[in-house]
């Protein structure tokens, strides 16, 4: 009924491997600590299934974690510090109530927690694609960021769809969690693989 080698056989198969991908993203997720050096993973299967070289995927991925564990958890540490710390500055801002100065550190922090947001993504997605130092890595990943403003706020909307859903499709919560249980965060790596693709093709 259906060609092996045909379009609807490969679609399949891609499925199939963004299920399995999103699998171990979520096991290797499970430590907390763990989770840059799992994103760092996903991006990199994710950036390979995209371009069409993913090799053996289980293997693939694991390799990737434990070759990123390192430096991706370190990136990873630094940026969840920063945002507790620009959190907390957050709450702050609102508990103080003094006029201008609560407004001004509001918004110095939230536009810190966006920069130190943006650049986690394209630091974790570099550090599986290229050999570096941690600082040269995150700086890069800022450099990038930051120069390419269009495409960086379509990779953090992409990152923000659990959350946006999360928000304003409550009454939806056991199938937007089943939907990222299953599928959802591969999906996302995959989206902005191709984009980080494109852009790392220019590096």
């Amino acid at each position: 009924m259906f060609d092996i080698n045909g379009k609807f056989m490969a679609v399949l198969e891609e499925a199939a491997n963004l299920v399995v991908l999103n699998i171990l993203f979520l096991l290797c997720c499970i430590p907390v600590i763990t989770i840059g050096a799992s994103k760092t993973a996903l991006y990199d299967m994710a950036k390979r299934m995209a371009a069409k070289r993913e090799g053996y995927l289980i293997r693939g991925f694991f390799r990737s974690f434990a070759r990123n564990f390192k430096a991706s958890t370190i990136i990873w540490v630094s940026y969840a510090a920063c945002i507790a710390v620009l959190a907390a500055n957050i709450y702050a801002g609102f508990s103080w109530r003094l006029g201008v100065f609560s407004g001004f550190l509001v918004f110095a922090a939230a536009t810190a927690g966006i920069a130190a947001t943006m650049t986690l993504f394209f630091a974790l997605a570099l550090q599986g694609s290229f050999e570096n130092s941690i600082t040269n890595t995150v700086k890069n990943g800022f450099m990038l960021a930051a120069g390419n403003l269009p495409v960086t706020v379509i990779i953090l909307a992409v990152e923000a769809i659990p959350i946006v859903l999360v928000v304003f499709f409550t009454y939806k919560l056991t199938d937007i969690v089943l939907f990222f249980a299953v599928i959802g965060f591969a999906l996302q790596a995959f989206v902005n693989g191709m984009i980080f693709n494109r852009l790392f093709d220019k590096i």
